[in-house]
């Protein structure tokens, strides 16, 4: 057992363990297989590891449909956008961002080497050549077309003998798949600079999520019932071996149609064909075979080439039923929606819409899957609003006939991580995501014991991952509110070791955890600001707008209207986002959009040097004085509660601005806005001049940063200029947001009743209250807690202590400890809160309740296992 405890404490060093050992945790329920079981297919039966290999292949490489390609030869091609050289920054930034020690492909080389080897300046130049002579040719080496295919589990399967319940997942040569990134980089930068996607593909683009597609969603539903549409009706398709199943001709055609440069698409060309791979089971290898069909999972390229590849799907239907239908794609997840007085009118528009899916099916070698469609009818439950057609459930039964299988509707769907019920209430996702935390809450009580030397710091993290995800766009609202504060309440006390009577606003006090409702109201603005500055927002307000209420048939609606009106969050067909703008109070206009992709990935920028001492930046400070030629530019941005200013001091001359208010930008803003005033100040930059970036520490008397310094201080505090209204920046608002938290939290503490036995230690929730406890292991803040809580009396550990103090080592803290109490018993509360808030103090107090065994849980832990000075943060004797 204590072998098992070490082992996780020494998992938890690395934030790489400590993920990992979540994971276990979360998943912990069922036994890890070591082999794989005896497969059957059809009669047959495969046991050993070359048969099972060999219907595995079959299975999940089948020879796909032939591709209609009758379009293709007498094709016009636009004029293909064009792709520079290949520069040493992507190199060196596709190689950085993959893993370090993630699983290497044939070749051996993980990612780690490569890292370290691009410290090489001739091997960093090698390395660019060789991508760039890659790119020229449109030439993929035979070395880079070998994978390894490791086969998984689908987690959730009930046969596993089923050789559909596995998935196949590629591991790539390292070199290969650094080319991989740069290529699929440039491609995503192209996608959003040119459009060359639908705006309603979301998944696998930068700065898109399943939150944008999931609002996009709801918009395009309440926009339909605002327009007098008294069902929607959504079907969402399944495509079977989506990425395994692609047709290259196909795919290259979709490529060039949207103008991805020649070279790159004859790159991808090569790439996909004639690639050979490795099957690997847990029994081991089985031998190799060639494949010609699909796009290989685990690829960098794979989501944004199956983006192009089914695009015209989303883009048939769009032109056949403009206004009348929508399309959402998530890769390689597809959903439509449409919207009529009737559901059985929708089932047969639905219908008609499949018939052109067919002939993308057709064209594109795909094979749909009609039992794992998913439909249902969403249709609004408000008093005044009638039932879709009649009062009956038969009008909301209605079903889709495709290819021979009737698609039944289902009253809650699950989509994208998201639990839709048929009113859009959020109940069912809430209801979902109880359930999924509570068995969080076991997994968390299967690493959180009080003798398991797991952090505080790391428990916080994991009970935040538990369980406050997941709970949907409605999770902000009065209905989760009982769910989810009796979830943390289990989750706080698992953390902290506490008692059950301890009072919940205390364990969020020593914690640091946001109560549940300010947590997520504060979660639900954060998100509507991660989708209100993209560019998906645009078409979100689009849709919004085109949903207005038909004019009011009687006094009922008209005095309805005006209520709405005014009170907009009344509204039952407000959508979310619109009310959590409202709730935020900032207007669209006014923030930022932040894109993408600002510049282009070959773009290499001004040369930059930030040293790592500053005594290495004043070193480089006097070397560029002493240099005649160079003109030497000093810029400082400044933040006081009265506004934010930025200025520059040059021999061009001396500037300062007021950029706004604390409220609307940050300090590196106005750091930037100094770096442009000072670019502005040299005027044409194409004479060949030389600029580079020095980063200069602040008050060191060097005469030209201090002058920027004192200019853009007195810039901040000036008052705002009138003439101009500059945008909000969505830092600045996060920042806000947090600020919003800490208020509503403590105005929670004060108002509370509860915890009195906390309230002489701190009266306001504040985050250095538990920082000297976030790196302790299990018993040293337990140990705290039970005390700060008032669940362990200082009276209890009087008896012993004459005992205790002929231990040399710890006379002092006897003393200190033994001073709290007079020579007739009373406390003097003033030593005793000490012992408890002063970090020194406190850690000495643990030790002496750890070392004597006070708390029955820790005396059976031997004594390597027991607190140590570096536990406590103290050095070694």
């Amino acid at each position: 057992m204590y072998a098992v405890q070490g082992a996780a404490c020494d998992t938890t060093e690395s934030i790489e363990g400590f993920w990992k050992l979540a994971r276990w945790a979360r998943r912990r329920g069922g036994v890890q297989p070591t082999y794989t079981p005896t497969l059957h297919a059809g009669n047959q039966t495969y046991d050993t590891p070359e048969r099972k290999a060999q219907v595995l292949q079959e299975t999940l490489f089948p020879p796909p449909p032939e591709a209609d390609l009758s379009d293709i030869p007498d094709y016009e091609y636009p004029e293909p956008l064009q792709m520079p050289a290949i520069t040493e920054k992507e190199v060196c930034q596709a190689v950085r961002q993959a893993a370090p020690n993630k699983a290497p492909g044939p070749d051996g080389i993980p990612n780690l080497t490569l890292h370290h080897a691009l410290a090489i300046p001739v091997f960093l130049d090698h390395l660019t050549n060789l991508f760039n002579t890659c790119l020229q040719l449109g030439y993929c080496p035979e070395h880079f077309r070998k994978s390894t295919t490791v086969v998984l589990r689908k987690p959730g399967k009930p046969d596993y003998a089923d050789p559909k319940a596995y998935r196949p997942i590629a591991l790539l040569n390292t070199i290969r798949k650094a080319l991989e990134a740069v290529i699929a980089s440039r491609i995503s930068y192209m996608v959003e600079a040119h459009s060359l996607l639908p705006q309603t593909h979301v998944g696998g683009r930068r700065g898109r999520s399943c939150e944008h597609a999931i609002h996009l969603l709801l918009e395009r539903v309440l926009a339909s019932w605002r327009t007098g549409a008294l069902v929607a009706t959504l079907l969402t398709l399944d495509v079977s071996g989506a990425f395994d199943n692609t047709a290259h001709k196909r795919l290259i055609h979709n490529l060039r149609k949207r103008r991805v440069p020649i070279n790159a698409v004859n790159w991808i060309a090569s790439f996909l064909h004639h690639r050979i791979t490795d099957i690997v089971l847990m029994e081991g290898a089985t031998g190799q075979f060639t494949t010609d069909t699909g796009i290989p999972q685990g690829s960098p390229l794979s989501p944004i080439l199956y983006l192009f590849y089914n695009a015209d799907l989303i883009d048939q239907i769009h032109e056949a039923y403009p206004g009348k239908a929508t399309v959402t794609g998530y890769i390689d997840d597809i959903c439509i929606l449409v919207w009529s007085q009737a559901a059985a009118a929708n089932c047969r528009r639905l219908e008609q819409i499949h018939k052109i899916a067919e002939q993308w099916e057709a064209q594109h070698a795909s094979k749909f899957a009609p039992a794992k469609y998913g439909l249902i009818h969403l249709w609004q439950k408000v008093r005044g609003v009638p039932r879709p057609l009649s009062s009956t459930n038969a009008s909301t039964n209605a079903s889709v006939k495709v290819q021979g299988v009737e698609v039944k509707p289902v009253p809650t769907l699950h989509y994208l991580g998201v639990q839709l019920d048929q009113h859009l209430t959020g109940m069912k996702q809430i209801e979902h995501a109880q359930v999924k935390a509570t068995e969080m809450i076991a997994a968390l009580c299967s690493i959180a014991g009080s003798t398991w030397e797991i952090t505080l710091s790391h428990l916080h993290q994991i009970s935040t991952w538990f369980i406050q995800a997941g709970w949907g766009f409605k999770a902000a609202e009065n209905a989760a509110r009982k769910a989810l504060e009796s979830i943390q309440h289990k989750a706080l006390y698992r953390i902290a070791g506490a008692f059950r009577t301890t009072s919940q606003a205390a364990l969020k006090i020593c914690l640091n955890i946001l109560p549940p409702m300010i947590a997520l109201e504060r979660a639900a603005k954060e998100s509507y600001l991660r989708i209100a500055t993209s560019p998906l927002m645009a078409t979100l307000i689009e849709i919004r707008h085109s949903g207005q209420r038909p004019a009011p048939r009687n006094a009922w609606e008209r005095r309805r209207h005006m209520q709405w009106a005014t009170t907009p969050d009344h509204d039952p067909l407000t959508s979310p986002l619109e009310r959590w703008g409202r709730r935020i109070a900032i207007s669209q206009n006014r923030l930022e959009v932040i894109h993408p992709h600002v510049t282009p990935p070959w773009w290499s920028g001004l040369e930059s040097h930030i040293a790592e001492t500053r005594e290495d930046a004043l070193a480089a400070h006097q070397a560029a004085v002493h240099s005649s030629a160079d003109i030497i530019a000093y810029t400082d941005g400044s933040l006081t509660e009265q506004g934010v200013g930025a200025a520059v001091v040059s021999p061009l001359g001396c500037q300062a601005v007021h950029i706004g208010s604390p409220a609307t930008h940050t300090i590196y803003a106005a750091e930037l806005r100094g770096i442009e005033m000072a670019l502005t100040q040299i005027g044409n930059t194409e004479r060949g001049w030389d600029i580079q970036l020095y980063w200069l520490p602040g008050h060191e008397g060097i005469y030209g940063n201090e002058c920027a310094d004192a200019l853009a201080k007195e810039a901040a505090n000036s008052p705002a200029p009138n003439s101009v209204e500059e945008l909000t920046l969505m830092a600045s608002t996060q920042r806000a947001l947090r600020i919003e938290a800490a208020s509503a939290w403590k105005s929670e503490w004060a108002a509370s009743t509860h915890g009195n036995s906390l309230r002489r230690y701190g009266k306001n929730p504040q985050k250095h209250q538990c920082n000297y406890t976030k790196a302790y292991r299990e018993p040293p803040h337990q140990s705290s807690f039970k005390c700060k809580f008032g669940r362990l009396r200082w009276l209890v550990i009087l008896a012993p202590l004459m005992l205790w103090n002929q231990l040399n080592a710890l006379v002092d803290v006897v003393v200190k400890i033994y001073a709290m109490f007079s020579s007739t018993g009373s406390r003097r509360e003033l030593d005793y809160r000490a012992y408890l808030t002063r970090p020194d103090l406190v850690l000495k107090a643990v030790r002496f309740m750890l070392e004597t065994g006070l708390l029955g849980q820790f005396q059976t832990l031997p004594t390597t296992y027991r607190v140590t000075t570096t536990d406590l943060g103290q050095p070694a004797a």
